[in-house]
């Protein structure tokens, strides 16, 4: 009996030392990976960075009375600012301010509006705004990036996801999946060193909030057009009045090796600069065109007022022709 008593007291403690050392195995493997660590330490720094360029927009007025109408905005220059057009309806374009993370009230008047990136400028009188960082280069699809608006608290609100597809409407937008609402809409999409990728904006409300699409404005975009924009100029979206093949395929190159025109609005700019229906348009302004993809690229960069030059092919003869595009 007491031999008995032994053996069980040594198999009672072998079996503890194995659920101990089984504990420590599964605990060990709790912890998150150094990947994930790394992670949790880089989030925080990329807004620390970004946070002293991100502003709040409201009317002039007490805070208080103003919360519901309190939007984001992010500095690009001293004096300059941009935020999300949809956005600049529900604050207002009456006496505004912008609130830096300091709590210091900055002036603002509104000036230029550019509607085929959906953006509003913003200029303020004493230029003492933080300008964002900028990242050099825009990221790839799978690239992760942080959503940051400064439109709830004394801290940016932030929401964390990767760009999903990149050249989106017409090549002027990325596509994200951070949560992308009016609480941050006009705000800050930066990379993980808190680099200025864009400005995430409001394309389409039938989308809803937590649909998870959201649309990025590439910053090098809108900094291409800041001169017209603190100009006071209203920037539309410009047209060719043509019309292109409803059965191409947009990335596919076309049977021709180029676009062809399907027909021409009657004293439209191309009927006007002598373009016809089965034309094929093969550059435009010294691009290649191969597809109506690349085609709406090229005309993505342009905006009604503009002169676009148009190399085409009529009868396998090649011609060149200037127009003006129009607004849409």
């Amino acid at each position: 009996m007491r031999r008995f008593a032994i053996v069980l007291v040594l198999l009672l403690l072998v079996s503890h030392g194995v659920a101990r050392r089984t504990m420590h195995a599964l605990h060990a493997q709790d912890k998150p990976p150094e990947e994930a660590r790394a992670l949790d330490r880089t989030l925080p720094r990329a807004i620390e960075r970004i946070a002293p360029s991100l502003l709040k927009v409201r009317p002039a007025g007490p805070a208080a009375d103003m919360a519901r109408k309190t939007r984001s905005a992010v500095a690009l220059e001293r004096d300059f600012a941009v935020m999300d057009a949809v956005s600049i309806a529900i604050t207002g374009v009456d006496d505004l301010v912008l609130e830096d993370p300091a709590g210091k009230l900055h002036k603002a008047h509104v000036r230029g509006r550019d509607s085929r990136l959906r953006v509003v400028a913003l200029e303020v009188e004493d230029g003492g705004l933080v300008p964002a960082p900028r990242a050099p280069a825009l990221p790839e699809a799978g690239s992760f990036l942080l959503a940051l608006g400064a439109t709830y608290g004394a801290k940016p609100n932030a929401t964390f996801g990767i760009v999903s597809a990149t050249g989106r409407f017409e090549g002027r937008a990325l596509q994200v999946d951070c949560g992308i609402d009016g609480a941050n809409a006009g705000g800050a999409v930066v990379d993980l060193e808190g680099r200025l990728v864009g400005v995430p904006v409001l394309v389409d409300r039938k989308l809803g909030d937590d649909s998870g699409v959201g649309f990025v404005v590439p910053v090098a975009r809108i900094l291409t057009v800041e001169d017209r924009l603190r100009a006071g100029d209203d920037i539309q979206p410009g047209l060719m009045g043509i019309g292109l093949p409803q059965d191409e395929p947009e990335i596919s190159p076309s049977l021709d090796g180029g676009v062809r025109i399907e027909g021409v609005v009657s004293d439209g700019p191309a009927q006007k600069a002598g373009l016809q229906a089965n034309d094929v348009i093969v550059k435009m302004d010294g691009h290649s065109v191969k597809s109506i993809k690349d085609f709406l690229s090229v005309l993505s960069d342009h905006a009604a007022g503009d002169k676009i030059t148009i190399v085409y092919l009529r009868e396998g003869r090649e011609a060149t022709t200037t127009l003006t595009l129009v607004a849409r």
